[in-house]
């Protein structure tokens, strides 16, 4: 009779977790493990609710758990889990163990991993406006964000990222379709602060001499004005064309470029810039975030 209370209650867990409800989930696998302590399933999905509300070191005791009761009912899930987990508290020594019983290729060695890979999408608030941004990878569960979010995600240039390992849709990168993850936190919050600055730039060669100026003094920059938001198919999917987007847009001067900065290094660059073609201007930079 307990394992079918079990059941029930590891059920109604499974409803309110697919329903994105991982923390009133929790009290029901708490429930059904208590009931069944020797059943693998409830331990699982504990830990990928203690992973998705942010509880890491729940989630690494309760993938572990299910892991040690049953190996292969708990299966590969389980050891990501414990991997995300084991890299999210800083456990590395289980980190490494597990990317490696999963069947990734690491470089040996003690504490974190720092092997710089491809640029990976990431998908920033998943839960809420879902940005993408550009990052590298520097390890399975890892990342720093290479673009320059937008300040409504609360996000900046270089955040070092924890993100999950399922994807969630497609982007391009060389002609190549790269999957996009799920953020689940910021590990470790950015140095640089995120600038604006209205620019009038006769010709797109004219916003590229900028940029490269900035990023020569360590200041990563973009042309927001191009941003593009895309629709929810998109997002979660592989970008697909709409109409109009055949019809190349019209050159506009007036432009919107962001900016990474960590030292008030900025103002000698756009100086420089702005004097040398007549028609090019600027207003005084914005702080963002």
């Amino acid at each position: 009779m307990a394992f079918f209370a079990a059941s029930r209650a590891n059920n109604r867990g499974i409803a309110l977790a697919d329903a994105h409800d991982h923390a009133s989930a929790i009290p029901h696998y708490l429930e059904a493990v208590r009931l069944s302590p020797s059943w693998s399933a409830p331990w699982f999905n504990l830990g990928v609710s203690y992973k998705f509300t942010g509880d890491f070191a729940g989630s690494l005791r309760a993938s572990e758990r299910a892991l040690a009761i049953d190996r292969e009912a708990a299966g590969e899930g389980a050891i990501w889990n414990v991997g995300i987990a084991a890299t999210a508290v800083g456990d590395w020594a289980k980190a490494r163990r597990a990317w490696k019983e999963f069947g990734i290729a690491i470089p040996d060695g003690e504490g974190p991993i720092d092997d710089a890979g491809a640029l990976t999408p990431i998908r920033l608030n998943p839960r809420g406006d879902g940005e993408v941004v550009w990052t590298l990878r520097i390890d399975p569960a890892r990342a720093r964000i290479r673009s320059i979010p937008l300040p409504a995600s609360g996000h900046r240039y270089d955040d070092l990222l924890l993100h999950d390992g399922a994807p969630n849709g497609y982007r391009q990168l060389q002609g190549q379709d790269v999957p996009v993850f799920d953020e689940l936190t910021i590990l470790e919050p950015s140095k640089y602060e995120t600038w604006t600055v209205a620019i009038v730039a006769p010709t797109g060669a004219d916003v590229d001499n900028l940029v490269e100026r900035l990023r020569a003094i360590d200041v990563p920059a973009e042309d927001w004005t191009t941003v593009r938001n895309l629709c929810a198919k998109c997002s979660t999917g592989t970008p697909h064309a709409h109409r109009g987007d055949e019809q190349a847009p019209a050159w506009t001067e007036d432009r919107n470029v962001a900016m990474a900065v960590r030292a008030s290094v900025m103002e000698q660059a756009l100086t420089a810039w702005v004097s040398e073609d007549r028609g090019r201007s600027l207003s005084a930079p914005t702080r963002q975030l």
